[in-house]
């Protein structure tokens, strides 16, 4: 769907990123005899989430680049977003757009998601970047913990 090489290399370079922020996990080691326990808050898992959106609007910004749809006005992700809404195939628009209404309300008001939350719209966003070719279905866990 995209044409540019470059591009697709960027988004799959970032996806990883995205990743390995998401595999944050629990860690115990023992230091001078005391149990050290390492366990991540759940806060932490808002950032993929941003970086997510932020890789979708990209990718929307270089679809219109390419023609697949026409901008009018704005050029924010949710204008995107329903500028391509019948010119691109979504998988599950509905979920992305309330993932995007999300990552809103977290910019702009600090309403953090619970980590639940944020991996079932990290993995939305990730099921539309793999319809669109530009990311393979082994880079993106469906179910489970893990992105």
């Amino acid at each position: 769907m995209i044409r540019s090489d470059g591009f697709k290399k960027e988004i799959r370079e970032q996806w990883q990123v995205i990743r390995k922020l998401c595999r944050q996990s629990h860690r115990q080691w023992m230091a001078l005899g005391v149990m050290i326990n390492e366990t991540p808050p759940e806060e932490l898992y808002n950032l993929p989430l941003v970086l997510a959106c932020s890789l979708l609007d990209e990718t929307l910004g270089q679809m219109s680049d390419e023609g697949k749809f026409v901008l009018a006005g704005f050029t924010m992700l949710g204008s995107k977003m329903r500028a391509s809404k019948d010119k691109i195939g979504w998988q599950n628009y509905s979920l992305v757009e309330h993932g995007v209404k999300a990552r809103n309300r977290l910019a702009h008001e600090g309403e953090l998601l619970s980590k639940e939350n944020c991996f079932m719209f990290i993995r939305a966003i990730g099921s539309e970047l793999i319809a669109w070719g530009l990311l393979d279905p082994s880079d993106v866990a469906q179910s489970g913990a893990e992105i």
